[in-house]
């Protein structure tokens, strides 16, 4: 409870407190979000870290000796990958931000990684 300017606690309004629909309401919306953001969210974790390890298996498999490679230019090479990610991270997230949980946000986002 807040306190008013003579420091004492402000007494408790009957509609500050949620009634049991209110309640329900609550407990429906975060499930409803939960089965939308979540499976989008781990969904792009795992196309995330699958483009991360392809990388080093890519390596494992000879792309740096096939591209005649040296370590340096190898790690530049991983470094340059990493920055449109850095960059793009922002911007997503201000835009997610925006237009909100979309169902067509996921299959653009995947096409953007496939491009």
């Amino acid at each position: 409870m807040a306190a008013t300017e003579t420091g004492k606690p402000q007494d408790l309004f009957v509609e500050d407190v949620p009634t049991e629909a209110e309640r329900k309401l609550d407990r429906e919306t975060l499930r409803r979000l939960d089965l939308v953001l979540m499976p989008m969210t781990l969904i792009l974790y795992l196309l995330a870290w699958l483009d991360r390890a392809n990388v080093g298996n890519a390596r494992v498999a000879g792309l740096d000796r096939d591209l005649n490679l040296s370590d340096h230019q190898y790690k530049i090479a991983i470094t340059v990958t990493y920055v449109p990610y850095i960059a793009a991270e922002l911007p997503s997230n201000l835009i997610l931000k925006k237009i909100g949980p979309r169902a067509d946000f996921l299959p653009r986002k995947c096409e953007s990684g496939v491009e």
